[in-house]
């Protein structure tokens, strides 16, 4: 059902020139596309108060804008003389204004919050209406219900010809003055939905309905009452429209990806209303929305006066997006935090090794729309951001699957945004005084379970990246809001285990990413300092990192504190969270640190995590993938099994790719680079049950394919003098230097300690050695100088004593020599 556009995109400025299409009037907005004047009215807002075409008006001025029926009353945007409406993105091709308000009935009395985004585009007669129903107020801590909710456009067009879309082509006729024609689509089919309790099914197999939001199935297009063409759920109407046509004009609504949002409304009237029901008239149940939940539904409002409705439809619900044909542009511009490489790459490497694998075809991805999302579904797919991987293989995959992988990205981040987020659009989400929706009436009825991110997989980090490829406003307003729910850990209840810990960190220093806003970033090495860098982790003692193994251990994993309060017996290490979630919120510390002292703390701790995963984490066998990878859980403190008897041992496989690629560029240890070939060449067998492949997988394949494109510590060797009682360090500057990482111990520094799992000992004693990354850091190390030439550093104020030993490296990029020239710029689309 997808159909393929090439077009070439010409690199240039940004701006083609001539006026920006919005203009603030005062009490109006004016924006003139050259196909239309549209006029906005700021104070009641009723989405368009007027448009014109050629100067002839096409709506009348007594719309209501949106109609919200409960309580057995109406209330309407148009009576909130209190709107707000801005012009928030303007230029000569495109504008968006944004309207923020409440719904009141006619004693003044307000019920939920809205948000409208209204897009227009130059040369074209419509707007793009993005709605947000919004349940986030101080004012009305309820699990909110309504009976219907419709976006009012009245026009002109009285006793008009009408079309009603079907899933075979559209109806048509004419209606008299007090006529209506009405279309409904109820629960269907199609397109693929995920939604965990609408799925639930009780102990004889029945499907759970409580918690539907209509039990009419199938659709139902109608005049005057009398059915003019109806369709059963396993046929549902894939282009949702209605239009109402005279000789000189035409007004086409349409609801973006109805099928999925059911149940869906349109209402037109024969006196010129058309009514487009997001949550419809006649569905027979009520419609629900939690406390602290958003809800967001897309709209069309075409009225050119030619061009096929059905066409002008598929056009919007399958918008035309571009990407650059080289996957590299991606890369050099830093459009995600990791490398990427191409499917046909991958395929092609992979299967070159002789591997009879299907890999990456499994993969696959298909059109889904996420109505509610369970976090605590188990198992590997469930410890990223499902939609940040599909945004990602939009950029490196074929175009057909690619455009799919758009949709899915598109439709789970918008998920995302509006449910899984907890929303406090007028208060601090961290407040203690505010209702739990979970315990406010009417939540029985309303699908929750687990919906919003809590502390053990708040995948909340692609909303970022999706904002800046998207560029949607909406995104970037949703995770800030969130922002402030981090500030205050108890309210996720997973604030002294190892993924409440390791996951808000990264969340801060991705919002302060966002945001520029130092409160994120002081608040994550805050966090840092006192959890990671302060406390020591010792058995039954404390919890903290280990300065002599590399790991991080927290309160949940040193002691019982849901029952006994008393130390475990031993520490259970997950790998997957050493060897992923540490590393990769380390190395964001380390890009976003504010002083060079303060990337070392990070780069420190990154490096002994990363080389306690290799040593101690590791295990090989044999050369078959069931032999050799990684256990699930280890014990850090006593003598492990086999690990291959675990039920959650999976030879050869484990997402830890994070570990293996910062640790190989910190260290330059082969060790890293082997244990990741294995586990690449392994997880093309058998792993068909995983998600549209793994995050930072194809930064380590990158890295493994192009070593000359990544920058790397190595050894920089350095001699150590006393010069006017103080010491002086010197060096020769080697060729494509970037800076430098200088460490000092009255202790003999090593690269790593060597603790045997099994004997229970270090290489060496941690009375004479230090591990590098657990050396002191010196400050202030200078830049590089030219290439071969010597450079000193002097160190006033540090204690001489005996013993004191020195260690250095230096960060060398490749790419500084013009190693690896890459392709010249040149962008199209798929």
């Amino acid at each position: 059902m997808r159909s393929r556009v090439l077009a070439k995109v010409v690199q240039n400025s940004g701006n083609r020139g001539g006026p920006d299409l919005a203009q603030d009037l005062g009490a109006t907005i004016r924006i003139d596309t050259g196909a239309a004047v549209f006029s906005v009215r700021k104070s009641g807002f009723n989405l368009l108060d007027q448009v014109t075409i050629g100067g002839v008006p096409l709506l009348r001025a007594d719309g209501p804008g949106i109609e919200l029926v409960a309580a057995g009353r109406d209330w309407t945007s148009a009576r909130d003389a209190s709107s707000q409406v801005l012009i928030e993105e303007n230029g000569p091709v495109r504008a968006v204004i944004v309207a923020r308000g409440r719904h009141l009935d006619s004693n003044g009395n307000d019920r939920l919050d809205y948000t409208v985004r209204l897009h227009f585009y130059r040369g074209h007669a419509r707007t793009r209406v993005i709605y947000t129903l919004r349940n986030a107020s101080e004012r009305s801590q309820t699990n909110a219900l309504w009976t219907r909710l419709e976006l009012v456009v009245p026009s002109v067009l009285s006793q008009a010809d009408f079309q009603l879309a079907t899933s075979s082509g559209p109806v048509a006729g004419s209606l008299s003055a007090a006529g209506q024609a009405r279309l409904f689509q109820g629960e269907n089919s199609y397109p693929n939905f995920r939604d965990y309790d609408f799925n639930d099914f009780d102990g004889n197999g029945n499907l759970i309905r409580d918690k539907w939001p209509t039990l009419i199935e199938g659709w139902q297009a109608s005049e005057n009452g009398t059915p003019l063409a109806s369709g059963a759920r396993d046929a549902p109407i894939e282009r949702f429209f209605g239009q109402l046509q005279s000789p000189t004009a035409r007004l086409l609504v349409a609801t973006r990806l109805a099928a999925g949002w059911w149940p869906q409304g349109l209402r037109l009237s024969g006196g010129g209303d058309l009514r487009i029901g997001l949550f419809p008239d006649g569905n027979g149940r009520p419609f629900r929305l939690r406390f602290t939940g958003h809800v967001t539904r897309e709209v069309l409002l075409d009225f050119a006066p030619v061009g096929a409705a059905a066409d002008v439809t598929y056009r919007f619900q399958h918008p035309l997006v571009a990407r650059a044909s080289d996957i590299e542009h991606y890369n050099r511009a830093g459009a995600f935090d990791e490398q990427l490489v191409s499917f046909a790459e991958q395929r092609s490497r992979y299967l070159a090794t002789g591997y009879p694998t299907t890999y990456p075809d499994f993969f696959a991805p298909f059109a889904e729309i996420i109505r509610h999302y369970y976090w605590g579904t188990g198992g590997g797919r469930n410890q990223y951001d499902q939609a940040k991987v599909s945004a990602m293989n939009f950029l490196r995959w074929d175009a057909d699957a690619s455009a799919v992988a758009w949709q899915y990205a598109e439709q789970k981040f918008a998920y995302n945004a509006d449910q899984a987020i907890y929303h406090s659009d007028d208060f601090d989400g961290g407040r203690g005084d505010i209702a739990d929706f979970n315990q406010l009436p009417g939540i029985e009825a309303i699908p929750y379970a687990k919906v919003i991110f809590e502390g053990e997989h708040p995948h909340a980090y692609g909303l970022r990246q999706w904002y800046q490829l998207s560029g949607d406003e909406r995104i970037r307003e949703s995770y800030l809001d969130w922002g402030e729910y981090l500030f205050h850990p108890v309210m996720t209840g997973y604030d002294v285990e190892a993924r409440g810990i390791i996951w808000r960190l990264y969340n801060l220093i991705d919002l302060w990413r966002l945001s520029g806003d130092d409160a994120y970033r002081n608040a994550a090495w805050s966090l840092f300092d006192t959890e990671m860098l302060q406390k020591t982790a010792a058995l039954g003692v404390s919890e903290g990192t280990d300065f002599n193994r590399g790991f991080y251990a927290s309160r949940g994993d040193t002691f019982d504190i849901y029952n006994t309060g008393l130390p475990w017996p031993d520490r259970e290490l997950a790998s997957f969270i050493s060897g992923a979630m540490y590393p990769r919120s380390y190395a964001a510390l380390e890009a976003t640190a504010a002083t060079p002292l303060q990337a070392d703390r990070a780069r420190d701790l990154l490096e002994g995590v990363s080389r306690f995963l290799i040593t101690e984490h590791w295990w090989e066998f044999g050369p078959n993938p069931f032999d050799y990878g990684y256990p699930y859980r280890q014990s850090a403190d006593n003598i492990p099994p086999d690990p291959r008897g675990d039920g959650n041992w999976i030879g050869g496989f484990k997402e830890v790719w994070p570990a293996l690629y910062h640790g190989w560029r910190l260290t330059g240890e082969p060790e890293f680079q082997r244990q990741a070939e294995r586990l690449q060449l392994a997880a093309q067998q058998d792993f068909t049950d995983e998600f549209q492949d793994w995050p930072d997988r194809q930064q380590l394949e990158h890295q493994l394919w192009y070593p000359q494109r990544h920058p790397r510590w190595v050894d920089l060797p350095v001699s150590a003098t006393e010069v006017g009682g103080q010491y002086r360090l010197t060096w020769t500057v080697p060729a494509n230097a970037t800076g430098y990482w200088i460490k000092t111990s009255p202790r003999t520094i090593v690269p790593w300690l060597g603790f045997d799992r099994n004997s229970r000992s270090f290489q060496f004693d941690p009375a004479q050695f230090v591990a590098f990354f657990a050396a002191d850091n010196l400050d202030g190390e200078p830049a590089p100088g030219p290439a071969g030439s010597s450079q000193t550093m002097d160190l006033p104020g540090l204690p001489i004593i005996a013993g004191r030993s020195f260690a250095a490296r230096v960060r060398i990029d490749p790419q500084l020599a013009g190693a690896d020239v890459l392709l010249a710029d040149g962008f199209e689309t798929p």
